[in-house]
């Protein structure tokens, strides 16, 4: 089926792959690292609940209807944000073709009140990303890179890029098999790596 790569471990050790070196567009499994980031962000203490609202994490959204939206929501698809989607769930050319995907977050409507029901949502995820890379201080992906990837032996990641040169962390990473499998071994064992703890175990429970 034209895949990029496959490798299957347990425990910890490899029992076959198939290109395990070759990379691919993960598409959607991009969006772990918004999740992976706030996990980071709390242990770290830089980010104290993921019940914070976006209008607090991004003070540029403090005035927008968005703003009362909390991290939490926006991570588990429940922010009640529209999204770029069609009526059978398809992504809208305008949103799929644009120059600015956070300039486009800016412009959507609250579709119902927070909270109330799970629609699977890229757009929510943008601001999620969003809103912790105000928390981090610096650019989300230096911020992983630093934290997360390089700890991992990560050495090779790329983004996906809009024309303002913004990731927008809904899709468009690009791993190897053996890389995208490291962090499937850092959640199964619950946020420790080699001995260090990276992510608390409580974290992955939740995000989990």
């Amino acid at each position: 089926s034209n895949s990029a790569s496959m490798i299957v471990l347990k425990e910890g050790k490899t029992l076959a792959s198939y290109r395990p070196s070759g990379r691919g567009h993960v598409q959607s499994v991009t969006k772990i690292c918004t999740s992976l980031a706030a996990g980071l962000l709390l242990r770290e203490g830089k980010l104290k609940s993921i019940d914070a609202k976006l209008g607090e994490l991004a003070p540029d959204f403090a005035q927008d209807p968005k703003g009362v939206v909390t991290l939490r929501q926006l991570l588990s698809h429940s922010s009640g944000v529209q999204d770029g989607k069609d009526a059978a769930g398809r992504n809208l050319p305008d949103f799929r073709n644009a120059k600015d995907f956070l300039g486009y977050a800016r412009r959507m409507q609250m579709q119902e009140p927070p909270g109330t029901k799970y629609r699977y949502n890229n757009v929510g995820i943008l601001l999620a990303a969003y809103a912790l890379e105000q928390v981090a201080g610096e650019p989300l992906e230096l911020y992983l890179r630093r934290n997360l990837f390089e700890v991992l032996g990560i050495r090779k990641v790329d983004w996906y890029r809009d024309r303002t040169r913004r990731i927008p962390f809904f899709f468009g990473m690009q791993l190897s098999g053996e890389d995208l499998a490291k962090i499937g071994q850092l959640m199964l064992g619950e946020g420790r790596w080699e001995g260090r703890e990276l992510l608390s175990a409580d974290w992955v429970r939740t995000s989990t």
